[in-house]
């Protein structure tokens, strides 16, 4: 009898000693802001920093601006862009680089978009151009039925960034687009354009 309740007590005491490190250990995994939920991405910026980062990247006029950075920003970065090209009051260069990095973002529904301005004849020539160009980088070949109608557009400056996007995805349809445009087009400097585009991109 004095074994069993020698044992009795041994199990006690084990499982008290237990209980007391396990409470311990649960308190020390509470966060230390009780603010913050121990799920929330203390890493995700907010609205107003995700818009002070497209701000940054748009103002960078030389160029150096990367994919890699646009990528950092994710899928969020293009509802901004497209506000910034839609926001009349903003300066048109803004606007156009907004544009014009819809071909890097890292959204899917880009290529809509830049598709729709292509679309659009309401759109300003230079806000089409720009898209022209950006559509190219972005979709590689298959842009070339997008922008093969803007090589018919009455504004030339549309219709050299339509050659010029061609020019840069090559490929047969491109290829053919531009073989189709060159005698049509009227001014004189665009057709030397086009031939030298097409010496380009011969296979």
């Amino acid at each position: 009898m004095r074994n069993t309740g020698r044992s009795w007590l041994t199990c006690t005491g084990a499982v008290l000693w237990l209980s007391i490190a396990l409470d311990c250990a649960t308190q020390s995994q509470v966060p230390a802001n009780p603010d913050r939920s121990v799920g929330q991405n203390s890493s995700a910026p907010s609205q107003a920093e995700l818009r002070a980062r497209v701000d940054a990247l748009l103002s960078q006029t030389d160029g150096g601006t990367k994919d890699a950075d646009w990528k950092l920003l994710g899928a969020s970065a293009m509802p901004i862009l497209e506000q910034i090209y839609t926001d009349r009051a903003a300066p048109p260069s803004k606007r156009a680089r907004a544009v014009d990095s819809l071909a890097q973002v890292d959204s899917p529904d880009a290529t809509g978009k830049l598709k729709a301005i292509l679309a659009d004849s309401s759109a300003g020539a230079q806000y089409r151009s720009t898209a022209a160009v950006a559509l190219g980088r972005r979709e590689g070949p298959a842009a070339a039925e997008w922008i093969h109608p803007l090589l018919g557009d009455s504004n030339r400056n549309v219709r050299k960034a339509a050659i010029q996007g061609l020019a840069s995805i090559g490929g047969d349809q491109a290829r053919r687009s531009l073989e189709d445009r060159l005698p049509k087009e009227e001014d004189p400097q665009l057709r030397e354009f086009i031939q030298r585009s097409l010496i380009k991109i011969q296979p």
